[in-house]
């Protein structure tokens, strides 16, 4: 993930994150769902912002 890229003075992050695969449904769960509270809390703390999403 990026942190404010000067060239897009209004952007405050762009990018992606990348969960580990494994066979371990336990290990998945916690990182989907630290990913989850992470994002979560950006978006508390961002008011107003605009949100897109890519694929």
């Amino acid at each position: 993930m990026y942190k404010f890229d000067s060239s897009r003075s209004t952007e405050i992050f762009a990018g992606a994150t990348k969960l580990s695969m494994t066979d371990q449904i336990e290990d998945l769960l916690n990182d989907l769902f630290h990913w989850l509270k992470c994002l979560t809390e950006i978006r508390r703390k961002v008011d107003g912002g605009e949100w897109r999403q890519f694929y």
